[in-house]
């Protein structure tokens, strides 16, 4: 996970671009992840009840982090990331974050839900998990 260390700073500034766009308070927060034998650097937000959580792999920001949303008490879902490389690296992610939850009709499990439970203390505990997670990160 050494190229991982790289990757931490573009990732962490790219997140705080989103954290700051969306009015979140809470910093992100980064940790490493390995996936099908993959080494990513996870970020995980809170926006009022809706936890993102972002797996970035080391090709980023030239593709997209894979997202993954969960309303608390509800499934965890993945979405997708709109990425045009004709956007500047440094507003690539802010871009997609903003299009893909402020856009009309997004995600119809998402869409006009009002995010009024406080979300979790910390992402990675206080919570339950959906079977996707379980199996990949370990429940």
């Amino acid at each position: 996970m050494q190229h991982l260390s790289s990757l931490s700073n573009l990732v962490e500034t790219d997140l705080r671009r989103v954290q700051r766009s969306l009015g979140i308070d809470r910093p992100p927060q980064l940790f490493p992840k390995q996936l099908e034998g993959q080494d990513l650097l996870a970020g995980c937000l809170d926006l009022n009840g809706l936890e993102l959580l972002l797996l970035f792999g080391d090709s980023y920001p030239t593709t997209p982090p894979i997202l993954l949303a969960t309303l608390l008490d509800r499934d965890t879902e993945q979405l997708e990331l709109r990425w045009s490389l004709n956007t500047p690296p440094e507003e690539r992610l802010i871009t997609a974050m903003q299009r893909v939850l402020h856009s009309q009709g997004y995600h119809p499990k998402l869409d006009h839900q009002k995010f009024t439970k406080q979300p979790s203390k910390n992402c990675q505990k206080n919570r339950s998990f959906s079977f996707w997670e379980w199996f990949l990160f370990g429940g």
